[in-house]
């Protein structure tokens, strides 16, 4: 019997720093499947397009999944960041749509040297499932996972690594490009090596 492919699903993930962005080109130029889209940051910033992009996309692309992230930051309590994200999630009416999965806390090396610690995330994520009574996922690069971060538990793993070939680490969603051009500009693309329920299921809230 013939070996069956492995399914794949795409996705992009955007934030105020992607502009002119038609969502309609978008995905379809991309056959996406889901749009990550950044929330908040800290304990103050909004970002200043996740509202209206959230609500584009429920209303006007109706078949497409929403990941929102929270980029965490070292200069903050993760409880305050937290409680900021879900407040703002709560605003959109994220947890009341059926095509919004579960919220996603943003661990990296930021770019004046912030390095949040396992202890950091750990936290960030626990305060968010006792805020939502939500699953919540991680997203970091492959080797900050395996220096810093190997001890967390996350519900899911969204892990970064640039490359034709997968991580070598487990993961649920896969970043393979930040420069994959789709509809005339670039985004950081992502990849799920599972069909649709088994993305649901898994990444669901």
């Amino acid at each position: 019997m013939p070996t069956q492919p492995t399914p794949k699903l795409y996705g992009v993930d955007i934030s105020h720093a992607n502009v002119d962005v038609d969502l309609h080109a978008l995905v379809a130029g991309g056959s996406l499947t889901f749009i990550g889209l950044k929330a908040t940051e800290g304990i103050n910033f909004v970002d200043p397009t996740f509202l209206d992009r959230f609500a584009r996309i429920t209303e006007f692309l109706p078949n497409t999944y929403v990941l929102a992230y929270h980029f965490l930051r070292t200069d903050s309590a993760p409880g305050d960041q937290m409680r900021h994200f879900h407040d703002v999630l709560a605003q959109a009416k994220y947890f009341n749509n059926p095509r919004a999965l579960a919220p996603v806390v943003d661990a990296e090396r930021g770019l004046h040297g912030e390095e949040p610690t396992a202890v950091n995330v750990t936290a960030a994520i626990n305060t968010l499932r006792s805020l939502t009574g939500h699953r919540v996922g991680l997203y970091t690069g492959q080797a900050y996972w395996q220096e810093q971060l190997s001890t967390v538990k996350p519900d899911y793993r969204w892990i970064a690594r640039y490359a034709s070939a997968p991580p070598t680490v487990a993961f649920d969603v896969w970043q393979d490009s930040e420069t994959k051009v789709i509809a005339g500009h670039a985004y950081d693309h992502n990849v799920v090596l599972m069909n649709e329920a088994q993305f649901v299921a898994k990444c669901g809230r």
